[in-house]
């Protein structure tokens, strides 16, 4: 483009000072050869321009080996394994221990390596400490070892609090070493993970790489490729349908099916077909919960890990409520009157309002396992006493 505008110009090739031009016929001018090429200087100035304003839209990345270590150091290798729920899927928690365990084969003679188990929180297996009182023939037997005690749990994932962890103990390493500002080992982290969507990363973000500091991603990849998850989603009080269910099913991104079903886990119970597309959310209603039934299944997709929803018995838990006072809760002025309409009967809970008066003889019986009590009278020292224990027990008095 610039050589082509270079190219372009409309002007002759000299100007020739000429009387009137009235005798003469019109012509039309007649214009350089657009192939000749002049001011070459001034085309290199533009083409470099172009080139350089495209170079900076492209934002080329130039990859550099990192720093070579000093001869005869080893490097700092913390090692972090995912544990969260997600690594349950089909085939990804064998893939992860045989990748951890090559990076625990690959580990010099000089080298000390530390090994970090993650979820929502970071755990660690074995310290940099542990890993340099082996011999080193024996070190891989020992990381083996550690790693098959290890086994996915049930919670979410936070890589970027384990990548803050793992820094954190490479530089505590150093400081105990007396390394100062300048580390005599390499650092890096070795990251085995299936780096699903949603991992959290909020805690890398106050704070900076360490400089000279590798990352190493040694992924793995689940061998199905649809994964839908239940989960219930929290009824309102009040809900009409207090006999059903709201459940939410997702479906993972790269799924290559849409079609499930929801079941309660109960002989006999229906199957309620459900069309969930690639990436997207459903929130149905499951109706005719029955008593007792406490499991959900979703059907339709190649794991299994998350497909099972599992939920509390329906029970309301009793609250005792004591009164003591001389009102009977006919009067509608009364206190007993508004406290027993106060506290209705919910799903959440079955208020009980236990009325007494103020000679009652039944006042510490009820005091003891009363969870609130209401004072509107003036009490004798029997009450008095029972009020008393019942405030050293953590509750309340409202007088």
């Amino acid at each position: 483009m610039p050589i082509v505008l270079h190219l372009i110009r409309r002007r002759t090739r000299r100007d020739v000072p000429f009387s009137s031009l009235m005798f003469l016929s019109a012509t039309t001018p007649r214009f350089e050869s657009r192939k000749r090429v002049e001011h070459r200087f001034l085309l290199a100035l533009r083409c470099i321009a172009l080139f350089l304003l495209v170079l900076a839209f492209a934002r080329p990345f130039f990859a550099s080996p990192p720093p070579a270590l000093a001869t005869g150091t080893g490097i700092r290798v913390v090692l972090l394994i995912d544990t969260s729920a997600s690594m349950r899927r089909q085939g990804l928690w064998e893939a992860a221990v045989a990748n951890a365990r090559a990076a625990i084969e690959a580990a010099g003679p000089a080298d000390r390596v530390a090994l970090m188990a993650f979820d929502r929180e970071t755990r660690v297996v074995f310290g940099f400490s542990a890993w340099a009182a082996m011999a080193p023939g024996q070190r891989t037997a020992f990381g083996a070892e550690r790693l098959a005690a290890l086994a996915p749990g049930w919670a979410a994932t936070d890589i970027g609090r384990a990548l803050a962890a793992a820094i954190d103990a490479i530089i505590d390493e150093e400081a105990e070493e007396g390394e100062g500002t300048t580390p005599v080992m390499g650092r890096r982290v070795v990251l085995v993970s299936d780096l699903q969507q949603g991992s959290r990363m909020e805690a890398l973000r106050p704070s900076d790489w360490p400089a000279g500091a590798q990352l190493v991603l040694a992924p793995v990849r689940a061998t199905g490729s649809t994964n839908a998850a239940v989960q219930a989603v929290v009824q309102a009080a009040g809900d009409e349908a207090a006999e059903s269910l709201r459940v939410r099913v997702s479906n993972s991104t790269d799924a290559k099916r849409d079609k499930f079903s929801l079941r309660w886990q109960a002989p006999g119970a229906a199957a309620l077909p459900i069309d969930v597309p690639p990436g997207a959310t459903r929130v149905v209603r499951l109706p005719g919960r029955a008593a007792g039934i406490t499991q959900i299944g979703l059907s339709g997709d190649d794991d299994e890990f998350d497909n099972q929803l599992y939920l509390a018995p329906q029970l309301a838990p009793a609250v005792t409520i004591l009164y003591i006072g001389a009102d009977d809760g006919t009067d509608s002025a009364g206190p007993l009157y508004f406290l027993r309409r106060a506290f209705p009967p919910t799903r959440a809970q079955t208020p009980e309002v236990l009325a007494r008066k103020p000679d009652d003889g039944r006042i510490g019986a009820d005091a003891a396992v009363a969870h609130l009590i209401v004072v509107t009278a003036p009490l004798g020292a029997t009450a008095l006493a029972a009020l008393a224990g019942h405030l050293g027990r953590g509750r309340m008095v409202l007088w």
